[in-house]
């Protein structure tokens, strides 16, 4: 069975209204590590991503001001790891996403980095 992946820290498959696949078909993840746990253990064909991930603070910058991944965070890293790991296999040829964020700045960030492929 193809793997599909849910990314975001409040909604749920069925309140996506882009997706592409059956809501029923994704499994979710709500944090950046468990986003980048799952795709480097199973690989999906397919993405959904949330931009704003707002549950799991990544430290703090150098102002004392928290920090917090993103779906744009989880899209660069899926990038950067396929580039860096070729034997790894992350973004095949039938590799598909699609965004389902609210935040349009964040969506269209990540849109342009994964078209770029």
């Amino acid at each position: 069975m193809t793997k599909k992946l849910f990314i975001d820290d409040e909604r749920f498959p069925n309140e996506a209204r882009v997706l592409t696949y059956d809501p029923e078909d994704y499994d979710i993840v709500r944090t950046y590590r468990e986003a980048i746990r799952y795709i480097d253990e199973h690989k999906p064909q397919h993405i959904a991503f949330d931009h704003d991930l707002g549950i799991e603070s990544d430290g703090f910058d150098q102002y004392g001001k928290r920090t917090l991944k993103t779906g744009y965070d989880v899209a660069k890293w899926l990038v950067g790891h396929d580039e860096v790991v070729p034997s790894k296999g992350y973004i095949t040829k039938d590799f598909s996403f699609t965004i389902h964020s609210a935040n349009p700045i964040g969506a269209e960030n990540i849109k342009m980095l994964l078209d770029s492929l």
